[in-house]
């Protein structure tokens, strides 16, 4: 029954991606050095949207085994490990231009390091079996958590090659956790959990992300509390780009407490070391811990549309994922597209009181042209910067959706208004039927009025604003 289930899943991840025996990402820098690591991050990111998308469209359960790998590709974010990579370098007047290039022939890089990780797993629940110290057995139970995320990432990008030289691994991360739970003492207070988990963190330059629930991007009051204080606790730097180490983590909402999962990642998305904590309900007393906007985050994952071979990517100042901002913060707003082409933007405003779409204008003028910008052949792969926005009140949950073509989208822009009390160009007081609404018009056309395919691409980026750390 496996071998069927995992057949079934090679086969609905490949679709039309494995048609081709290479995955390319591409970048821009000062330096090589910088190009490169931009490369890499765009390739890790090409394989992930690739394989999320395939998941995105499926509307029912086959299967256990399905549904969790889609919900481990979903929860990984674009945090996938590339081994075997070659690299074209250019000098661009006073730029580096890099080309990654990941061969599906790589497949055997993933396969190895997933026999070793499985043997590391086997050799550390042996080890457990034994009458040994509950700090020890913490300390092994970490080791295990540690295993099996780096298990997840290689798999995944093993199956997206087509591999069918998975090893199985039986024990589960709930399992471990599970018993990782019954060693740990759970804090009373915010800081005691968080102190435990800074003495395990001994790497120094380490961004940290605020920590998420699984079912949601948004970024809670108790989520901007940990990372604020953890920052405190361990040595970081306050931009992804100067990071030597990642921390990612998530919690996940018990009948009793929360339990919260970091994992400390390198720059090559390896996991190194994972630290957990379980706090009681008096150590979050005050915080918000339950995300607002789950239904619409779900509905942003579901169905992105993807067609042909163009790629847009959406970022700020301080990344993509897991993004908070302050009162008086002012952030930077880029998109980048892999080729020449055309974008507008929607944000949609999830706000407790303040709920509507609009439309960011660019240009002056009297027609949907002020949303549209076009990419030329000298900015495609490159971060075009959309302007910078002050966090001001009303705070709560934004989200950008990019719609972007290969072909001019001057008949594919949303019905807007200019809403005078906002100064915003709106396209409706429901978020959820604006999405809708912005798929449904690029899907109804997929060749050009000369017969041309038309390729279609979509990013989406949600952030959280706040009144104070």
């Amino acid at each position: 029954m496996k071998k069927l289930i995992f057949v079934f899943i090679v086969l609905f991840l490949c679709g039309n991606v494995c048609l081709a025996n290479e995955i390319t990402g591409k970048g821009y820098g000062k330096t090589e050095d910088n190009a490169k690591k931009e490369a890499l991050a765009d390739l890790s990111q090409n394989i992930y949207v690739e394989v999320n998308s395939e998941f995105s469209s499926i509307e029912t359960v086959v299967n256990d085994a399905f549904e969790e790998l889609k919900n481990k590709v979903i929860n990984l974010k674009s945090d996938l490990p590339v081994l075997g990579a070659t690299y074209e370098v250019m000098t661009l007047r006073e730029e580096f231009f890099v080309e990654a290039g990941l061969s599906y022939n790589s497949v055997v890089l993933y396969e190895a390091e997933l026999k070793n990780v499985k043997k590391q797993i086997d050799r550390n629940l042996q080890n457990l079996k034994k009458k040994i110290p509950n700090a020890e057995k913490e300390a092994l139970l970490k080791g295990i958590l540690t295993n099996l995320a780096q298990y997840d990432r290689f798999r995944i990008v093993a199956q997206f090659m087509q591999s069918k030289n998975i090893p199985d691994v039986e024990i589960t991360e709930e399992e471990i956790k599970n018993q990782l739970n019954r060693v740990l003492q759970k804090a009373d207070t915010l800081d005691r959990g968080l102190e435990k988990i800074a003495r395990g963190i001994k790497k120094k330059k380490i961004y940290i992300y605020p920590p998420t629930t699984r079912n949601s991007s948004e970024i809670t009051e108790f989520a901007s509390a940990v990372k604020a204080r953890l920052s405190a606790l361990v040595n970081t730097v306050a931009s992804p780009e100067n990071a030597h180490y990642y921390l990612s983590g998530e919690y996940q909402i018990l009948k009793n407490g929360i339990e919260l999962t970091y994992h400390l990642l390198d720059t090559g998305r390896n996991t190194v070391h994972t630290v957990m904590a379980t706090f009681l309900p008096a150590a979050y007393k005050g915080y918000d811990i339950e995300p607002k906007t789950t239904d619409f985050d779900k509905l942003l994952k579901t169905g992105v549309v993807i067609s042909g071979d163009l790629r847009v990517d959406v970022a700020t100042s301080k990344g993509k994922r897991d993004l908070v901002f302050y009162k008086g913060e002012r952030l930077k707003m880029l998109v980048k597209m892999n080729r020449p082409g055309y974008f507008y933007v929607v944000v949609h405003n999830l706000k407790k009181n303040e709920k509507y779409s609009y439309l960011i204008d660019y240009y002056e003028g009297k027609d949907d042209r002020r949303f549209i910008y076009h990419v030329s052949a000298d900015e495609a792969n490159k971060w075009i910067e959309l302007g910078e926005f002050d966090v001001v009140p009303p705070f709560g949950v934004e989200t950008l959706q990019i719609i972007a073509s290969s072909e001019d989208l001057i008949n594919k822009v949303p019905k807007n208004n200019f809403d005078y009390k906002t100064e915003l160009y709106k396209i409706g007081n429901n978020p959820y039927e604006s999405v809708g609404m912005t798929r449904g018009l690029i899907r109804k056309e997929r060749k050009d009025k000369h017969g041309k395919n038309v390729s279609f691409a979509e990013a989406t980026l949600v952030f959280t604003t706040l009144k104070s750390k």
